[in-house]
């Protein structure tokens, strides 16, 4: 699929309200015993806010760029914005396309107006 990226900052000269933290509760797949569920594990990585405009998609649409070993793996991802990190609001978050030979992945947040 081919899409348009850009940076969402609402300020140019100052890009950290275009950053966010992202939390990632995963759990690993099991190689040797596929059988045994392996242990939850939390993660945590950075993004970035960018409009996205999907074909067939009129209006851009904000989403998260971030690395894809982020979010490797994941059963639950939440958003942080990083000028709230004293508050503890975090916003659900859902893969919406990884390329690991890349080391890139988009999320969207459930809540649109979070970003």
């Amino acid at each position: 699929a081919t899409f348009a990226v850009r940076a969402a900052s609402t300020d140019a000269r100052d890009p950290r309200g275009a950053v966010v933290k992202i939390f990632n509760t995963r759990q690993r797949p099991g190689w040797t015993v596929p059988w045994q569920d392996q242990p939850v594990e939390s993660s945590s990585g950075s993004g970035a806010v960018v409009r996205v405009r999907l074909p067939g998609r009129a209006q851009e649409e904000r989403a998260v760029l971030t690395a894809a070993h982020v979010v490797s793996d994941s059963r639950y991802l939440q958003v942080q914005r990083s000028t709230d990190r004293f508050s503890g609001e975090k916003f659900r978050a859902r893969l919406a396309v990884v390329c690991h030979e890349a080391d890139l992945a988009l999320l969207y947040l459930e809540d649109t107006s979070a970003l």
